[in-house]
């Protein structure tokens, strides 16, 4: 790994910068070309609204993971909505991968899991979970979302339609 030096980096939170493997992401200004030149995305402009950020912000999280994963082919990638279509069988498959053994213990924490919940709890109906943002957000949040997502690669983001 790159030796990581403090001036290498952004020291505020309106930047984005990166160096080697070590990636300090902040609301993004006018300016910045490290996500159109590592991502091939503009930056988001200045006065973006909050819904736009955050889109913008998960769109860079999901191409510099991705981008990582395509770079590490020994790494294990596992999608939410795979896990959420059969828990059981995903967390069994995920632990087998990782060379992690699935114990009755895992199976009985999972089954109790996924049951209604709440706010911080971590009890969720795991196959309502794929589609559960299409209940919290207006088809007008949607829209606004998918015109960020937009810019970024394809590949990334398929498009999605709201029940």
């Amino acid at each position: 790994m790159d030796t990581f030096r403090s001036s290498d980096c952004s020291t505020t939170p309106d930047e984005i910068t990166a160096t080697g493997r070590i990636l300090v992401i902040g609301p993004p200004r006018s300016g910045t070309t490290w996500v159109e030149q590592v991502l091939g995305v503009p930056p988001l402009d200045a006065d973006a609204k909050p819904l736009q950020r955050l889109a913008w912000q998960v769109g860079v999280f999901i191409s510099a993971l991705e981008s990582a994963v395509q770079r590490n082919p020994g790494w294990l990638a596992v999608s939410h909505e795979a896990l959420c279509a059969d828990p059981p069988g995903g967390f069994k498959g995920l632990c087998a991968g990782l060379g992690v053994p699935w114990t009755g213990e895992a199976a009985g924490f999972l089954a109790a899991s996924d049951r209604p919940g709440k706010g911080l709890e971590t009890r969720r109906v795991a196959a309502e979970q794929p589609s559960n943002w299409s209940r919290q957000l207006s088809a007008a949040q949607v829209d606004e979302a998918v015109g960020v997502l937009s810019a970024f690669p394809d590949r990334l983001f398929a498009p999605a339609s709201v029940p």
